[in-house]
């Protein structure tokens, strides 16, 4: 108890003079804020020959609206983490007399601690706090986390900050024309009522993915992902329109020829397996060595224009095969 007193009297006046010694560089950073997301949440490369999709998705949802990143009466933290590491280098090997977590309900503060590395007794590590940190973030309550440090007589205080996840009240499911909202929702483990989880919502994300792509929606995508202040999960689907076809290579053959043996409408979302089966129509007209298709850029985000390049007379081999780049698009199939 005389240790506790003793420490109280001098931490308001050691945390001002640490607080003042931080870099003018200092602020918030919204690197880990809820979601990412001017940017695309999924980039594909995809085979329409065998449906295997690799998938990178951001699934930390948007910053609730009206919420301020930095609370009210916390330290601001560096900009970036090689700040961060400069700003603890000057505590390194100074023993740790108190491990405090402020940010995090009761509810998720065991996963918390059970996550850190850094006890009371240890030596201070900059690498250790650093992926502690992360460790933090990697539980999935919480969109942003950071580390102070206060110098005492007696070795250093070490406080985790961090802004927690609001509580899930519902989710909402835009843009689906291929399955309903309650199929897409029947893969969802997220919980209402609780703090959302970025680690299980990430793994629905992946789940809604790989229903579409099975099924040979492989232009699907998440284009937007966001929730309230109130705890509303919006889920904006882009499902990759057809919006139109061309035809390249034919000298006799009109293009209505061609175009009727396909299997998809102009306006439906495009699937790799219809369009497979088209170009198999295609060949099986016999007037035609070779059929191709391509993938191009259509007018609205992720929709494309299918591209048939064919070349008359002989028969040949039909190449079946088709791979997909960003660059070049769906190309030999």
């Amino acid at each position: 108890m005389k240790y506790r007193r003793k420490l109280k009297k001098k931490r308001l006046a050691v945390a001002i003079l640490t607080l003042l010694s931080l870099p003018m560089a200092f602020g918030f950073s919204d690197s880990k804020t809820l979601v990412s997301p001017a940017s695309e949440v999924v980039t594909q490369e995809n085979s329409v020959d065998n449906q295997n999709t690799q998938t990178t998705t951001e699934t930390v949802p948007t910053q609730p609206e009206n919420q301020s990143a930095q609370p009210e009466n916390q330290p601001a933290r560096p900009n970036s983490d090689s700040a961060m590491r400069e700003h603890l280098k000057p505590y390194e090997g100074k023993q740790i007399v108190e491990v405090n977590f402020e940010g995090s309900t009761d509810s998720v503060l065991p996963t918390v601690k059970a996550a850190v590395l850094s006890r009371v007794g240890d030596d201070f590590s900059v690498d250790i706090s650093m992926r502690d940190r992360q460790s933090i973030i990697d539980t999935g309550y919480f969109y942003e986390a950071y580390q102070t440090i206060q110098e005492v007589p007696e070795g250093v205080i070490l406080t985790y900050h961090m802004i927690q996840n609001p509580v899930l009240k519902k989710v909402e499911i835009t843009g689906s024309t291929v399955y309903t909202v309650r199929e897409l929702q029947e893969l969802l483990t997220v919980q209402t009522g609780q703090i959302l989880n970025n680690k299980t919502l990430h793994d629905n994300i992946t789940a809604i993915q790989e229903k579409y792509h099975t099924d040979g929606y492989i232009r699907m995508k998440i284009a937007d992902m966001n929730i309230s202040e109130s705890g509303v999960l919006t889920l904006k689907i882009n499902e990759g329109v057809l919006e139109g076809y061309s035809v390249k290579g034919n000298q006799k053959t009109k293009d209505y020829v061609i175009l009727r043996e396909m299997r998809q409408k102009v306006g439906e979302p495009f699937n790799a397996k219809l369009a497979r089966r088209s170009m198999e129509r295609v060949y099986n007209l016999g007037f035609f060595e070779d059929v191709n298709v391509k993938m191009n850029s259509g007018v609205e985000p992720n929709a494309i224009i299918l591209e048939i390049e064919v070349k008359e007379r002989r028969t040949g081999t039909f190449a079946i095969g088709a791979g997909y780049s960003t660059q070049d698009g769906l190309i030999g199939m």
